[in-house]
Protein backbone atom coordinates (compact mmCIF):
# COMPACT_ATOMS: atom_id res chain seq x y z
CA UNK A 1 0.00 0.00 0.00
CA UNK A 2 2.78 2.68 0.97
CA UNK A 3 4.31 1.33 -2.60
CA UNK A 4 1.19 2.38 -4.28
CA UNK A 5 0.51 5.41 -2.53
CA UNK A 6 4.48 6.73 -2.94
CA UNK A 7 4.29 5.88 -6.92
CA UNK A 8 1.29 8.58 -6.78
CA UNK A 9 3.28 10.69 -4.69
CA UNK A 10 1.51 10.49 -1.47
CA UNK A 11 2.50 10.40 1.73
CA UNK A 12 -0.27 7.72 3.52
CA UNK A 13 -1.23 7.16 7.07
CA UNK A 14 -1.29 3.25 8.88
CA UNK A 15 -2.01 2.49 12.05
CA UNK A 16 -1.40 -1.09 13.93
CA UNK A 17 -2.39 -1.89 17.15
CA UNK A 18 -1.83 -5.45 18.23
CA UNK A 19 -4.67 -6.72 21.15
CA UNK A 20 -4.35 -10.25 22.87
CA UNK A 21 -7.55 -10.38 24.54
CA UNK A 22 -10.79 -10.15 23.24
CA UNK A 23 -14.29 -8.75 24.71
CA UNK A 24 -14.90 -11.61 27.25
CA UNK A 25 -11.44 -11.07 28.17
CA UNK A 26 -10.15 -14.53 26.60
CA UNK A 27 -6.95 -15.11 24.85
CA UNK A 28 -7.52 -13.70 21.69
CA UNK A 29 -5.10 -12.31 19.59
CA UNK A 30 -5.80 -10.34 16.56
CA UNK A 31 -4.49 -7.15 14.84
CA UNK A 32 -6.22 -3.68 13.71
CA UNK A 33 -5.01 -1.97 11.05
CA UNK A 34 -5.92 1.68 9.53
CA UNK A 35 -5.05 3.12 6.79
CA UNK A 36 -6.10 6.84 6.12
CA UNK A 37 -8.51 7.37 3.16
CA UNK A 38 -6.13 9.96 1.13
CA UNK A 39 -2.57 11.47 1.69
CA UNK A 40 -0.25 14.62 1.36
CA UNK A 41 0.97 15.81 -2.06
CA UNK A 42 4.31 17.24 -1.96
CA UNK A 43 2.83 20.28 -1.47
CA UNK A 44 1.17 19.37 1.44
CA UNK A 45 -2.33 19.21 0.01
CA UNK A 46 -4.33 16.42 0.42
CA UNK A 47 -5.36 13.97 -2.04
CA UNK A 48 -7.86 11.02 -2.03
CA UNK A 49 -6.71 7.69 -2.55
CA UNK A 50 -8.99 4.10 -2.91
CA UNK A 51 -7.44 0.58 -2.10
CA UNK A 52 -9.39 -2.01 -3.26
CA UNK A 53 -10.66 -4.19 -0.28
CA UNK A 54 -9.79 -7.51 -2.08
CA UNK A 55 -6.07 -6.68 -3.02
CA UNK A 56 -5.97 -5.02 0.64
CA UNK A 57 -6.61 -8.13 1.93
CA UNK A 58 -4.56 -10.13 0.03
CA UNK A 59 -1.50 -7.80 0.43
CA UNK A 60 -2.13 -7.64 4.35
CA UNK A 61 -2.33 -11.12 4.64
CA UNK A 62 0.53 -12.33 2.67
CA UNK A 63 2.49 -9.86 4.84
CA UNK A 64 1.41 -10.99 8.49
CA UNK A 65 2.50 -14.42 7.17
CA UNK A 66 5.48 -13.85 5.44
CA UNK A 67 6.92 -11.38 9.08
CA UNK A 68 5.25 -14.78 11.56
CA UNK A 69 7.22 -16.96 9.05
CA UNK A 70 10.67 -15.46 8.71
CA UNK A 71 10.61 -14.75 13.03
CA UNK A 72 10.09 -18.65 13.62
CA UNK A 73 13.58 -18.96 14.91
CA UNK A 74 13.23 -15.42 16.78
CA UNK A 75 10.04 -16.34 18.66
CA UNK A 76 10.24 -20.30 19.07
CA UNK A 77 6.50 -20.57 18.26
CA UNK A 78 6.96 -24.47 20.12
CA UNK A 79 7.12 -22.60 23.40
CA UNK A 80 4.22 -20.50 23.74
CA UNK A 81 1.10 -21.72 25.12
CA UNK A 82 -1.50 -23.48 23.04
CA UNK A 83 1.34 -24.08 20.02
CA UNK A 84 3.28 -27.48 21.81
CA UNK A 85 2.20 -29.20 18.31
CA UNK A 86 4.60 -26.64 16.39
CA UNK A 87 7.59 -28.71 16.47
CA UNK A 88 10.15 -27.81 13.68
CA UNK A 89 10.09 -25.20 11.25
CA UNK A 90 8.18 -27.07 8.27
CA UNK A 91 5.49 -27.43 10.64
CA UNK A 92 5.14 -23.96 11.20
CA UNK A 93 5.30 -23.00 8.02
CA UNK A 94 1.88 -25.66 7.30
CA UNK A 95 0.15 -24.00 10.24
CA UNK A 96 0.94 -20.54 8.37
CA UNK A 97 -0.35 -21.51 5.21
CA UNK A 98 -3.51 -23.19 7.13
CA UNK A 99 -3.99 -20.15 8.94
CA UNK A 100 -3.43 -17.91 5.60
CA UNK A 101 -6.72 -19.89 3.80
CA UNK A 102 -8.90 -19.23 6.99
CA UNK A 103 -11.46 -16.14 6.74
CA UNK A 104 -10.27 -13.25 8.35
CA UNK A 105 -12.75 -10.69 9.08
CA UNK A 106 -12.24 -7.47 7.68
CA UNK A 107 -13.60 -4.10 7.75
CA UNK A 108 -13.66 -1.98 4.46
CA UNK A 109 -15.05 1.48 6.47
CA UNK A 110 -13.88 2.05 9.89
CA UNK A 111 -17.81 2.95 10.99
CA UNK A 112 -18.31 -1.30 9.66
CA UNK A 113 -15.85 -1.70 12.64
CA UNK A 114 -17.75 0.62 15.17
CA UNK A 115 -21.05 -0.86 14.34
CA UNK A 116 -19.95 -4.12 14.44
CA UNK A 117 -18.77 -3.39 18.59
CA UNK A 118 -22.36 -1.54 19.06
CA UNK A 119 -20.24 2.01 19.27
CA UNK A 120 -22.47 3.00 16.46
CA UNK A 121 -25.95 2.45 14.29
CA UNK A 122 -25.40 -0.02 11.45
CA UNK A 123 -26.02 2.24 8.21
CA UNK A 124 -28.16 0.76 5.05
CA UNK A 125 -28.54 2.15 1.93
CA UNK A 126 -31.56 3.27 0.12
CA UNK A 127 -32.01 4.57 -3.46
CA UNK A 128 -27.97 4.98 -2.94
CA UNK A 129 -28.31 7.36 0.20
CA UNK A 130 -27.28 6.12 3.47
CA UNK A 131 -29.19 6.39 6.32
CA UNK A 132 -28.81 5.50 10.11
CA UNK A 133 -31.37 2.71 11.72
CA UNK A 134 -34.64 4.07 12.99
CA UNK A 135 -34.14 3.63 16.61
CA UNK A 136 -37.28 5.14 17.64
Amino acid sequence: MLKHARRLGLEIGIFCALHTYGRQLNQHPHIYLSVTRGGLTRYDAWKPIFFKKKDVEKVWRSAVIRLLRDSYFQHQPNKLPGFGHIRDYPTWCRYLNAQFQRYWKQYGKSRDFAASTSLVPRQHSTGGRTTLLDTG
